[in-house]
């Protein structure tokens, strides 16, 4: 139950309905708290509390709600060390709010969106790398700042790479 409420409150998101997102959100908590070591269904078995942030994470970024999208941050990035493909999602989508935070933290995202295409490059995923290259549009407001101006000259350089490549959508 968990995912399908995540994806409610992503829907609710993307409508601009904040009350609704943080509804759904608040009974993909309480329904994940419900399975915590209990065996769920093959169809959302991988579903975690690392999942759960990544979401709300998007969700209240998409809102305009940066700081209650950071406080689920280090949740989003509690990941087993196999979860490769997820830690380089989250990790761009937090490098994304502190890039369009109130005040942005450029630098800081800079530094997150190089380690998301440190990932990007060992998992080829499209997912990943349509991710940093959100990132890298979302920074665009910061150029002429040196981390900045870094970042987008890697991104520019990588992001159709053969290492960039799109399998594991």
């Amino acid at each position: 139950m968990a995912r399908l409420h995540t994806a409610e409150a992503c829907a609710h998101a993307v409508a601009g309905d904040a009350r609704g997102c943080t509804a759904a959100l608040r009974l993909a908590e309480n329904a994940t708290a419900k399975v915590d070591g209990a065996e769920q269904s093959p169809w959302a078995g991988y579903f975690t509390r690392a999942h759960l942030a990544g979401t709300a994470v998007r969700c209240l970024r998409d809102l305009g709600r940066a700081k209650d999208a950071l406080n689920w941050a280090d949740q989003a990035l509690d990941l087993p060390d196999g979860s490769v493909r997820t830690r380089g999602l989250h990790t761009a989508l937090i490098a994304s709010v502190y890039a369009t935070c109130r005040p942005a933290d450029p630098e800081y995202a800079s530094r997150l969106g190089h380690e998301a295409i440190d990932i990007a490059q060992r998992v080829r995923s499209r997912r990943v790398t349509d991710r940093i290259a959100d990132l890298a549009q979302r920074l665009t407001a910061h150029r002429g700042n040196p981390a900045v101006d870094d970042f987008l000259a890697r991104v520019a350089g990588v992001i159709h790479h053969p290492t960039m490549g799109t399998v594991n959508q």
